[in-house]
């Protein structure tokens, strides 16, 4: 199937994530998973878990929250879990006085949010957390920065896309030019809405809208609490699923400053304390590491 065969990111979103409510930056999350395809599986799943390590020094440790976050792992997809990032931030606190989210992701799933704010509540009231945007907290990853505390942003870092969407794909007039025919035979009225090879009925449609609009009234809220502001500022002033620069998510209050790691670092800790200059560039040495192993 040639569309498949061009289209690796949206195929996989397709395949994985179809009719699951997402909360992520679309494009972003297309370009990840292009980029994912485009390397050697094994050698992307090695510089990917060594992006994550989590590193200590001077009293501060830093979580890098990198690629998709999900209820689940697949490190050959650059997907972390959330119980991955809530055991890398446990193990953090064990190693420095403060822990900072080092953070670029195009977002998640909705799916596993809930019980990562718990924890992420429970854990602020003992550990000293806060975040750097390196290059993109979008959506999902907005949604938990925002609780951690101060954000710091990159100069040229984007912030943002609060929403949440479910993407369905109407497949069957791909697969009748395939020559192939699909039957359920099924018990239970709604057992099969939402499937693939058919569009949508009104029904579905009205039954996904409202399980989006729930969780994106979660979102707004858990902003909103994050931020302290409210909702409807939220709503008015954060872009209703807009990406922000660093400079205007400054301007309307989304994040807190602007500048590297390293001098967010420098502005947390008592002078004197030594500086981590090396992890301000974790995301690049990333994609430096990859760039030889592309196919």
């Amino acid at each position: 199937m040639s569309y498949i065969k061009n289209n690796m990111g949206r195929a996989f979103i397709n395949q994985k994530f179809g009719n699951a409510a997402l909360a992520s930056n679309p494009k972003k999350l297309i370009e990840h998973f292009d980029t994912v395809h485009a390397y050697d599986r094994d050698e992307f799943a090695k510089s990917f878990m060594a992006a994550r390590e989590t590193t200590a020094e001077n009293s501060v440790a830093i979580v890098n929250v990198v690629g998709m976050i999900a209820y689940f792992s697949d490190p050959w997809m650059g997907i972390m879990s959330y119980d991955e990032l809530a055991d890398d931030i446990s193990y953090a606190a064990t190693q420095a006085d403060k822990v900072i989210l080092n953070v670029d992701s195009p977002g998640g799933t909705v799916q596993g949010m809930a019980e990562f704010m718990q924890f992420l509540g429970e854990a602020k009231q003992s550990i000293d957390i806060s975040s750097h945007v390196s290059v993109d907290a979008a959506s999902a990853a907005y949604w938990l920065v925002a609780q951690a505390g101060t954000i710091n942003a990159s100069p040229s870092a984007e912030v943002g896309s609060i929403g949440v969407y479910i993407q369905h794909q109407n497949i069957a007039k791909m697969m009748e030019m395939e020559g192939i025919e699909n039957e359920f035979i099924q018990a239970g009225e709604f057992k099969t809405e939402g499937n693939p090879y058919e569009a949508l009925s009104d029904e579905a449609r009205a039954y996904l809208q409202s399980s989006v609009n729930d969780s994106y009234d979660e979102f707004v809220t858990a902003v909103a609490q994050g931020r302290d502001t409210s909702n409807g500022n939220v709503l008015a002033s954060f872009g209703q699923g807009r990406m922000f620069s660093a400079k205007d998510a400054l301007a309307v209050g989304m994040v807190d400053s602007i500048g590297t790691l390293d001098d967010y670092i420098a502005q947390i800790m008592p002078s004197g304390i030594g500086r981590m200059a090396q992890r301000d560039a974790d995301v690049a040495k990333f994609a430096k590491s990859l760039g030889k192993n592309a196919k």
